[in-house]
């Protein structure tokens, strides 16, 4: 019988993280982060990313909701980790976050457009100022990355290789392809 590829990953502590890191995608992850490690944290549970990211208020949320986690969780980029989405690829256990060979990644700084009276541009300005130091702050965290180095590569749209990216702190290692020999 034919069964969903999802639930068939779900049972083994696996999520796919293929789509923009939107508010309603960012809660149905968490919701399956909480009921996997409240089955079992013996386990680890599994990323694998290949996301746009999204908007930095959700990818900060799943963020939080990783790290607030009692199981081991092991990232694995397997294409392009970009924006929110790359920092939950840092946001892995520690010797637990990799990345396929020819994977990338993009770190940047939040971005916005703002309109309406001056008064409401003055406060969303401020707001967007307080979200790139929580993101500054968050990079630093994981990638052990002096902050000032952070808010300088954050500056503009910094694309990493699978090797650059553990050479910065973000991943701890690439997995390699196995090479076999023989017969098929």
């Amino acid at each position: 019988e034919w069964e969903d590829i999802h639930s068939r990953l779900y049972r083994e502590r696996i999520l796919f993280v293929s789509q923009p890191l939107e508010d309603d995608y960012v809660n149905v992850l968490i919701s399956a982060l909480l009921c996997l490690d409240n089955e079992t944290n013996k386990k680890p549970i599994t990323l694998y990313i290949n996301s746009q990211g999204g908007p930095t208020d959700a990818g900060i949320a799943l963020f939080d909701a990783v790290k607030h986690l009692k199981s081991k969780i092991a990232t694995i980029n397997v294409g392009f980790c970009g924006a929110t989405a790359s920092l939950l690829l840092g946001s892995g256990t520690q010797g637990l976050r990799a990345a396929l060979p020819h994977s990338r990644v993009l770190m940047h700084q939040p971005s916005g457009s703002l309109q309406g009276s001056a008064e409401q541009i003055k406060h969303e300005a401020a707001y967007l100022l307080q979200i790139r130091r929580v993101l500054q702050s968050l990079y630093s965290r994981v990638t052990k990355q002096p902050l000032n180095r952070i808010e300088t590569d954050l500056e503009r749209d910094n694309f990493l290789s699978a090797e650059e990216a553990v050479n910065y702190g973000l991943i701890d290692r690439i997995i390699q392809p196995q090479c076999t020999t023989g017969k098929i």
